[in-house]
């Protein structure tokens, strides 16, 4: 009997080992698993801090070209705009200094584009 005991006994160590092991193995990987988690953490918060700083950096560059085009746009206004007053003044002077050749011209061209605005007629 006293084999069947230490056989009892020999199978309780065993059992308790085994669950022993399992339990050390169990938290190893919870350990494993815990630090895994963790480090992905840290790589997307890395990433999302990254990307926010690209976006705040891609919305600053498009404020500036968007500053830089309007103050273009708003030059090439100005210009224009001082361009067509001085012509329309250099035209008004023409006109007085010369009202002869300015109402002749005036009646040359309203002559052309008649003509290119009726087209041809065709002969019936």
């Amino acid at each position: 009997m006293s084999d069947d005991k230490t056989l009892a006994e020999a199978s309780e160590d065993l059992k308790t080992a085994a669950a022993e092991a399992a339990t050390a193995g169990k938290s190893a990987v919870k350990q494993k698993v815990g630090a895994a988690r963790e480090a992905a953490k840290e790589k997307i918060q890395g990433i999302t801090e990254g990307a926010k700083v690209r976006y705040e950096r891609a919305g600053e560059v498009a404020k500036e070209r968007y500053q830089q085009m309007s103050e273009s746009v708003r030059h090439g206004y100005k210009k224009a705009r001082k361009d067509v007053d001085d012509l329309a003044e250099n035209v008004n002077e023409y006109v007085r200094d010369n009202p002869g050749k300015s109402v002749l011209l005036a009646a040359g061209v309203g002559f052309l584009v008649g003509i290119l605005i009726r087209g041809r007629r065709k002969d019936d």
